[in-house]
């Protein structure tokens, strides 16, 4: 079936005329105005071999159209011509009128003359499935153009080779495998035993210092002795023992208030009968202000000298000389004492 076309197996006269003609010129003439779309443009189907000068007979698609290529000698010609000849046809009312024609190309100049070298062959489909189906690299594609051009053409199976230009195979990469494993096999219980004995060292293997632990400033000196004072040797639990068993013996603790205009604080501890020779004074004390304009309490920590004095009336005082310019301005100052029996 095409896409026109008539059934003549009817009987009782077919209605016979021009548009029934020009109907059917259009079924075929359509088909190969869908054939010649996929040539793409000016090609030549078959025939118009070249031989010398000469050109055979053959078919050509020109400009969209099927024509039929004329042999013809090309002599010094470089182009062609669409032709197109008329036959005249003698009608019933007697008149002669052109209406069959003929188009063709051939070799010419002029007007309208397109170039011979315009013209591409078309393969035939036996031809193309035949080039398709080659494996043997018809086109005689390098490693570069596939983005291969730094591999080596060289292979090896002997691991000992080592040659930039050379690759090696599986086998190659096989044998240093099995050879690795056998030897991580016999290393394995020496590794084992090694990594044991590290493990079991216990006398800093890894040299690692006081510093690198985050204790630089603690000193490698301790005492137990609680009258012991230095700030590079540190108290043991026994020393600090001894230190809280004497604090429960606390004789006088209190609170005085101090005067700035003065440098010496003085605090009765006691009659002319105390002896204060059994006694333990306490020579760090805390001053505590109570400020104006806020209602939080603040500390400062002085160095003091403590001594015993005895004054006209026979009590026994406690003097503290502190320094007032080393408590800030301000007044309402107080000293915290303790006094602690040996």
């Amino acid at each position: 079936m095409i896409h026109k076309g008539f059934d003549f197996s009817q009987l009782a006269g077919f209605p016979f005329n021009q548009a029934r003609l020009q109907y059917m010129q259009e079924a075929y003439t359509d088909i190969v105005k869908g054939l010649v779309s996929h040539a793409g443009g000016n090609v030549i189907l078959s025939g118009c071999v070249v031989s010398g000068t000469n050109v055979t007979d053959g078919w050509v698609i020109v400009n969209g159209e099927l024509l039929p290529f004329l042999s013809s000698s090309t002599g010094t010609q470089t182009t062609f011509m669409i032709r197109q000849t008329t036959t005249p046809l003698k009608f019933k009312d007697g008149e002669n009128r052109n209406v069959q024609f003929s188009r063709f190309c051939q070799f010419g100049s002029g007007t309208g003359a397109i170039a011979w070298s315009s013209l591409t062959r078309l393969n035939s489909l036996l031809t193309i499935s035949n080039h398709v189906n080659r494996v043997d690299n018809p086109h005689g594609t390098t490693k570069q153009q596939i983005q291969l051009g730094n591999i080596p053409n060289a292979i090896t199976d002997d691991p000992n080779v080592s040659n930039s230009a050379v690759l090696a195979t599986s086998k190659a990469v096989n044998t240093v495998n099995v050879a690795y494993k056998a030897a991580d096999t016999s290393n394995a219980s020496l590794a084992a035993a090694a990594l044991k004995a590290h493990t079991d060292n216990k006398a800093n293997p890894h040299g690692v210092t006081k510093q690198q632990i985050q204790l630089g400033n603690i000193p490698n000196a301790i005492t137990d002795d609680p009258n012991v004072s230095n700030s590079a040797i540190l108290a043991t639990s026994k020393m600090v023992g001894a230190a809280f068993a004497k604090t429960n013996n606390v004789f006088k603790s209190g609170v005085e208030k101090i005067d700035l205009s003065k440098t010496i604080l003085k605090i009765k501890i006691g009659d002319n009968t105390l002896d204060f020779s059994r006694f333990l004074l306490l020579v760090k004390l805390n001053f505590v202000r109570q400020g104006f304009t806020t209602t939080m309490d603040y500390l400062v920590t002085h160095d003091v000298e403590a001594g015993i004095s005895r004054i006209l009336n026979g009590d026994t005082y406690l003097d503290i000389t502190y320094d007032p310019s080393k408590l800030g301005l301000g007044d309402n100052y107080y000293a915290m004492y303790t006094i602690i029996r040996l």
